[in-house]
Formats: C-alpha cells, structure tokens, sequence
C-alpha cells in the first residue's frame, strides 16, 4: 500500500510540472511554429511533398549595379514591402495571397513608379506575377530547391543589376523599420496551414 501511494504521489507530482510549464508552452507557440516550418522546408523530401506553389517569393531586380541604382532598388523594396505586408495582413493561406496580389497589382506597378519617379530615376518598374524558375538559393535558415515558384517579379528598367527577393509569403520578409517581424496571429497562421499542408500530403502517401 506504501509503494502504491508513493508511486501515486510521483505521478502526481509529474502532471503537476506538466500543468506548470502549459503557459510556457503556448507562449512558445510561435517560436516551435517557426522551427517546424524551417526544419521541413530544409528538409527536400518534406519541400518536395509540400510543393513550392505554397511559398511566395518577392524578387526585385535593379537596373545596373552602380551605387545609385542599388540604393534605388532597397527603396523601392521598402515601399513595396511596406505596401504588401498590409495588404497581406489577412492572407491566411498562399491562396488568399495569391489573389489579393493579383488584384492590387497595378496598384503596385503605379506606386513603384511613383517612387522612382521621386528619386528622379529616369526608369519605370514592370511588376510580374506569375511562376518562374529559379536557382537554389538561401534565405536565412531556409533552403529553398532549384525549381518553378510563384512570384512577384519587379524589374527596374533594362533589370540587368543585382537582385533582391524574400519569401514573402508564409511572412517571412523582414527588413527593419519596413516590415513587422514574423510575430502575430498571420505568422502563426501561415505557419499552421503551411504545416498542415506539408502533413496531409505525407498522410496521403
């Protein structure tokens, strides 16, 4: 009987810890959200079954590499960027921001034109939606294969300079004092659904 109440006292012990820690556990939330989805997109199995329509890219291309036509493009970059983090406030899944983009394009296209013209560049922006084919590249942790993405293409003038570009969606764009870090319900909604996605299809196979 001994045994039994002290084997009965460790476990209550144990679901008392457990209950304890709960709160640390759901304000982590986000940041396990943010592990998982980068371990997977790293993964080339798991991004294969995910697929690349369910990221998002954002590339703008500078019309040469001089010193002035850089520091146009990061502004440029910045208006836009500042422009489709409201747009996308909403977007809960690659879908919804596939269709506010394609519906707020020639928004976009006149307000990139409307910064150039500012900055006094003799040069017009082109904004292209549609799904191109890209090289391997990085961006921070995430590992993204040589293959065909969706994407909002910008491109400055003749675009023969450097290139810029982020995924942005799930949310992951950040550039300071422009954009919001990934933090908040969207964040943690792209992540879920992009999660979510990635399991269903390995269930499936």
């Amino acid at each position: 009987m001994t045994k039994v109440v002290s084997q009965m006292t460790k476990v209550v012990s144990q679901m008392t810890k457990v209950v304890r820690q709960m709160p640390k556990v759901v304000r982590q939330m986000p940041r396990i959200l943010l592990c998982l989805a980068m371990v997977m997109l790293c993964v080339p199995q798991a991004y294969g079954i995910a697929g690349q329509h369910q990221i998002i890219r954002l590339h703008v291309v500078a019309h040469n590499n001089t010193a002035d036509e850089q520091g146009m493009k990061l502004a440029l970059r910045d208006v836009l960027l500042a422009e489709v983090d409201k747009l996308l406030s909403d977007a809960q899944s690659s879908r919804d921001a596939t269709t506010v983009i394609m519906q707020n394009l020639s928004q976009l296209e006149a307000l990139a034109s409307m910064k150039l013209q500012s900055l006094g560049s003799p040069h017009g922006a082109n904004l292209l939606w549609g799904n191109f084919l890209f090289p391997t590249r990085t961006y921070r942790q995430v590992v993204l294969p040589a293959g065909v993405y969706p994407a909002l293409y910008v491109r400055i003038g003749e675009g023969q300079g450097r290139n810029w570009w982020c995924i942005m969606f799930p949310p992951l764009c950040y550039v300071p004092g422009v954009t919001r870090q990934g933090e908040g319900l969207r964040f943690e909604f792209a992540l879920l659904n992009l999660l979510r996605g990635l399991w269903r299809r390995m269930v499936a196979n």
